[in-house]
């Protein structure tokens, strides 16, 4: 335990603020992939019925919004087990009773959310009935990808991809016709000679 009182409230203060901040950029996260995998699919549509393309080529974009929707589900693997849990079993007893203090008063629905999820209780109620002692247990025996290191990676790749599509989509010039970037232009698709009507 702390020195003082002030100290040791000082201390779950902090873990308090460092949990919240955790499921601020939770929230954050989620709402940017959302965002943004709509925003291919409203590009895509621009495309279809708007610029009226209708190459298959296209087709990129649709499945760039396919894709980033796909995302949510590292983030969701990536905060699926809040730090202040993920964090205990590794503590000194001085450092587990801070964090303790700190989650006590969202425990019940903290450990009712997290460790359903994780597989650690069958039951919401089984979760909120652990002690302490079978809570540090358990999630010392969790075995795991760690999520929070793949998660950037998976942003860096996810990142050069989209940068990628995007370039070969600014740039793609269908047969007979101008890339999109051309169009911006002004640039109006070449006549095919070879065309002739049937008749």
């Amino acid at each position: 335990m702390p020195g003082n009182s002030a100290d040791f409230g000082q201390a779950v203060a902090d873990r308090i603020a460092a949990h919240e901040r955790e499921q601020a950029a939770r929230r954050s996260w989620r709402i940017a992939v959302g965002v943004t995998s709509l925003a291919f699919l409203i590009t895509y549509l621009g495309l279809l019925f708007v610029v009226r393309v209708t190459e298959p080529f296209y087709l990129i974009v649709n499945l760039l919004s396919i894709t980033t929707g796909l995302c949510g589900f590292i983030v969701f693997r990536a905060y699926e087990l809040p730090t202040i849990l993920a964090e205990l079993p590794r503590l000194s007893d001085q450092d587990r009773c801070i964090t303790l203090a700190a989650i006590e008063p969202i425990r019940a629905e903290l450990l009712a959310t997290a460790l359903p999820s994780l597989g650690l209780t069958r039951s919401r109620e089984q979760a909120v009935a652990l002690d302490d002692d079978e809570l540090v247990r358990r999630l010392a025996g969790l075995q795991r990808p760690n999520w929070r290191k793949i998660a950037p990676a998976c942003f860096v790749a996810w990142l050069i991809v989209v940068s990628t599509a995007f370039v070969g989509i600014a740039t793609y010039r269908p047969e007979h016709g101008v890339s999109l970037i051309e169009r911006l232009q002004g640039h109006k698709p070449a006549i095919d000679q070879r065309w002739s009507p049937k008749w």
